[in-house]
């Protein structure tokens, strides 16, 4: 956005300034001043989940109040912006949801994988990027942890935990592709720990396996 406005972006991580007085004096006056050179200004507080103790929360006081007096506009980055305690900052903000699907995060364990010179199957990347849950960082660590067999594959999946859990997951993908109803599907779901946003992945991961042309459409 920066780029595209031609603005400087003023960054600050929210856990480095501990209580209201010392946000405001790193960026207190800087938000409410016009620029002297013509070139705008972004600033970007990251990482405000960092806000948990009772002198951090004289912080998150302050960044509203910077918000209400800012000249310039400012971005908040959280990992989760329904803790209790964003309640009230929540309010003045556009909350915007910033996530990587399936194909992004196999395509960066690709590159890596490449760079890397790493012999790694196609279905261990497709694997450990559907159990990331969108998670970047937690799947370039499962890879981590597989790394130094050389050869990666189907087996050692064993080494992060996968094998109970994508059996169980393949069970309740064939009930609901192959079963005779929703009732089935449901119970099938409702007996295991798989949290229906990891489900609704791996469908989208495995139905066009399932079916093809129009079949396909009708079991979207």
């Amino acid at each position: 956005l920066a780029n595209d406005l031609n603005y400087n972006v003023v960054e600050v991580n929210a856990s480095d300034y501990r209580g209201k007085n010392q946000l405001n004096e790193s960026i207190g006056i800087s938000v409410k001043e016009g620029s002297l050179f013509g070139k705008g200004k972004i600033f970007l507080i990251d990482d405000i989940d960092g806000l948990s103790s009772r002198e951090d929360r004289g912080s998150i006081t302050a960044i509203e109040e910077l918000i209400n007096s800012s000249y310039w506009p400012i971005i908040l980055t959280v990992n989760n912006p329904w803790d209790k305690k964003f309640n009230t900052l929540r309010k003045k903000c556009e909350l915007i949801g910033l996530s990587l699907n399936l194909t992004d995060i196999k395509r960066a364990l690709e590159k890596i994988c490449k760079k890397e010179n790493l012999d790694v199957e196609d279905g261990v990347l497709n694997t450990i990027s559907v159990m990331s849950s969108g998670d970047l960082r937690n799947s370039i660590n499962s890879l981590e942890l597989i790394r130094k067999k050389g050869k990666i594959n189907e087996s050692d999946l064993d080494v992060l935990g996968y094998k109970d859990e994508r059996k169980e997951i393949f069970d309740i993908l064939k009930v609901i592709f192959k079963g005779n109803s929703l009732k089935d599907a449901l119970e099938s779901l409702s007996k295991s720990n798989i949290d229906i946003n990891e489900l609704i992945l791996w469908i989208d991961e495995n139905v066009s396996k399932e079916y093809i042309e129009e079949e396909l459409s009708k079991a979207y």
